[in-house]
């Protein structure tokens, strides 16, 4: 059945999208089954650590406790690190796949486009969304814009879901947080973070604190779940844009 997942998987030649996916998808469900193990541990030994009398020992329970608690900080890190590593990156490469594709067959056509805020660019830069184009400039480096500025140029952002662009400045935000500054961040970057979370709904972040002061941020499994559901609907909007195009760039992809 030729249906708009189809039609969006035909612009990304040279792409299995789909196998790249579901190895992600692997990787997550295994980080997930760690995740909820070790929660039940401390569920478990909170319990314990809350009967205990104490002996000659001292608490024991409780110093298990408190020790499994400061190694999930780092582990809930570390598997927010393995997440956005890849969801970051598969979201990135499915956009510019997508918009790979759609240059290629209006090249074809050799059929003006509606990408005039794009006139300064290259021809390898017209469909590239890494550049963003102002009025005046040569082309700036920005994914999350330069996403947007092309999806909006070629009539795409018509099918793209209504919060795409928060979901993709969630993303990348913390992508770049983590993949540049670790697992514990400066200060300055803690502050500068957490100033943003009210931008984003509040389910999609948690965060631990020292001193009632953000130390480690992570992707919650809600954020995550919406990542892999956002990548499936960016393919079916790319299939309606060119299945219910009337006269458009999609039309002339569609009748290609």
């Amino acid at each position: 059945m030729f249906d708009d997942r189809s039609r969006a998987r035909h612009l990304l030649k040279g792409f299995d999208f789909d196998s790249q996916l579901a190895a992600v998808k692997v990787l997550l469900k295994d980080l997930r089954k760690v995740d909820e193990a070790h929660t039940q541990r401390v569920k478990e030994l909170s319990a314990l650590a809350d009967a205990e009398t104490g002996d000659e020992h001292g608490f024991p329970c409780a110093d298990a406790y408190v020790d499994l608690c400061h190694e999930g900080i780092y582990m809930a890190a570390t598997h927010s690190m393995a997440a956005v590593s890849m969801l970051a990156p598969l979201t990135e490469g499915l956009f510019v796949g997508l918009f790979r594709g759609l240059g290629i067959r209006a090249e074809k056509k050799g059929m003006p486009v509606g990408m005039d805020a794009r006139r300064r660019a290259t021809p390898e830069q017209l469909w590239d969304p890494h550049f963003v184009f102002k009025p005046g400039s040569k082309g700036e480096k920005s994914i999350v814009r330069g996403i947007e500025q092309v999806a909006v140029c070629s009539g795409l952002v018509e099918h793209l879901p209504k919060d795409y662009l928060i979901k993709l400045d969630a993303l990348f935000a913390y992508r770049n947080k983590m993949l540049h500054c670790g697992f514990e961040w400066p200060e300055d970057e803690r502050a500068a973070f957490a100033k943003r979370l009210p931008d984003w709904p509040v389910d999609w972040f948690q965060l631990a604190s020292i001193n009632d002061k953000p130390w480690t941020f992570y992707m919650s499994w809600s954020f995550i779940d919406c990542c892999i559901a956002f990548v499936d609907d960016i393919q079916l909007g790319a299939g309606a844009f060119i299945r219910n195009a009337d006269g458009t760039l999609g039309e002339i992809l569609r009748r290609h």
